[in-house]
């Protein structure tokens, strides 16, 4: 009895590290996502949202004008690229991932940071794309996702400074609103 007691911890312990490991993580999401549209699963999307660590996404998207930004700026800053995309993802999911073939080629981890390098193999096309993920006590979150080196937070950010080079933070704001807006219709 105590040896099974010993190995059934040992196990636990085994599956736990595993779980935690950054390209499950990755292959979770994917389960997922797979199964239906998240948003209106609010299971499915409550554990792929809890995934993603969208303050540090947010900050990174900001990049220098965070500093320059009060908290109420920053909590609205966070819901709204969290909100635009979880619309525009989760709902192209399933049809995306029904004929797709996945490679998880490598993860390099570097103490709280990983990145999981994959392919993705859809009708005859192939597609790079790699997942940073930053550690959170003893769990892994995806803070940036590129395709083809196409990083998400450095597109977004691109959009956002040139709304605010041309029209300031008043700018930046309509500019996400009119596209949450625009989500929220095709809802």
């Amino acid at each position: 009895m105590k040896l099974l007691l010993i190995f059934l911890l040992n196990l636990s312990l085994i599956a736990s590290i595993h779980a935690n490991d950054p390209e499950t993580v990755i292959k979770d999401i994917f389960s997922r996502a797979q199964k239906g549209n998240a948003l209106k699963n609010k299971a499915d999307k409550e554990f792929i949202d809890a995934q993603f660590n969208f303050q540090r996404m947010s900050h990174d998207i900001l990049g220098q004008l965070k500093k320059d930004r009060s908290q109420e700026d920053l909590l609205w800053f966070e819901k709204t690229i969290k909100d635009i995309i979880t619309m525009t993802v989760y709902p192209k999911a399933p049809d995306f991932l029904k004929d797709v073939k996945i490679t998880y080629k490598r993860t390099l981890v570097d103490q709280d940071k990983a990145t999981v390098f994959s392919s993705v193999f859809k009708k005859g096309e192939v597609t790079s794309v790699d997942y940073q993920l930053l550690k959170q006590g003893n769990d892994w979150k995806v803070i940036d996702v590129a395709l083809d080196e196409d990083s998400w937070v450095k597109t977004i950010n691109e959009k956002m400074m040139k709304s605010f080079k041309e029209k300031g933070w008043n700018g930046v704001k309509s500019m996400l609103n009119k596209k949450l807006t625009e989500l929220k219709k095709k809802k």
